[in-house]
Formats: structure tokens, C-alpha cells, sequence
């Protein structure tokens, strides 16, 4: 019997886990965007594109990399403008962080990552507004 409830809590937060991932995802994907008409075809494929969201906290948001050479240049160059376009995204100001892609696996489990659905929500509905305010005009 405890384990059926065992099996349904776990179901239930994979679930949540998807549902997190799916929302990062998509945030992610509206970020780039904006970035896009914001940036030369190239700068935007190799710089920009290959940064993927890997952890989306209530007080920061942690972008990863491929390489340390990647890391240092988009810090230095492009960390103030992606922080505005999520600003926008979100309505809220974040704090952002750079990883090396190799740090994935560590960011994606931390307890920053499984933010609360409240904020999720929030996103979610930003998202939604952006969207609708895109194919209104």
C-alpha cells in the first residue's frame, strides 16, 4: 500500500520537474528572441544561441556555457543586455550567473532550481501576456 503512494509521489514530481523545465524553456526561447533581432545573424548563432538556462531561482537565474573562454566573453560583453531582456520577460530584476556547461548536472539539482510555483506562475502568466500583447500589434 505504501508503496502505490510512494509510486504516486514520485510521478507527481516529475511531473513538477517537467513542468519547471518546460516553463525555463520557454522563457529562455522568448529571451533569445528578443536577443536575435537584437544582434548580427553571427554574433547571435555563436554567442548567444549555444547559452541554455539551467537554473531558474527566485533570486537568480544561472546560464551555462560551453567553455570558460565562452563564459568570460558573454559576461563581459553581453551579461547587461541579457539581463534587461529577462527583466522584461519576468517584470523583475535577476541576478544573472555564468556556469562552463560541465556544471550542469549541479546547477540542475540545486534547490534554487525548484523554485516555487508561485513564481512559476508568474512566468507563466508574463509569458502568456507578452504573448497575447505580440499578436495583438
Amino acid at each position: 500500500m505504501s508503496t502505490e503512494n510512494d509510486a504516486t509521489h514520485t510521478m507527481d514530481s516529475e511531473i513538477v520537474n517537467d513542468d519547471d523545465n518546460l516553463q525555463r524553456d520557454e522563457l529562455w526561447s522568448a529571451a533569445l528572441e528578443r536577443l536575435q533581432s537584437e544582434y548580427s545573424n553571427a554574433i547571435f548563432e555563436m554567442w548567444l544561441k549555444p547559452i541554455r538556462l539551467v537554473e531558474l531561482g527566485p533570486s537568480e537565474i544561472v546560464l551555462s556555457v560551453h567553455s570558460k573562454f565562452a563564459q568570460d566573453w558573454v559576461e563581459n560583453r553581453f551579461k547587461s543586455e541579457l539581463a534587461q531582456v529577462l527583466c522584461g520577460l519576468l517584470g523583475e530584476a535577476v541576478d544573472l550567473r555564468f556556469i562552463v556547461a560541465d556544471g550542469i548536472e549541479d546547477a540542475c539539482g540545486s534547490p534554487a532550481q525548484r523554485s516555487s510555483n508561485e513564481r512559476l506562475d508568474r512566468i507563466e502568466a508574463r509569458l502568456d501576456a507578452l504573448e497575447a500583447q505580440a499578436a495583438a500589434g
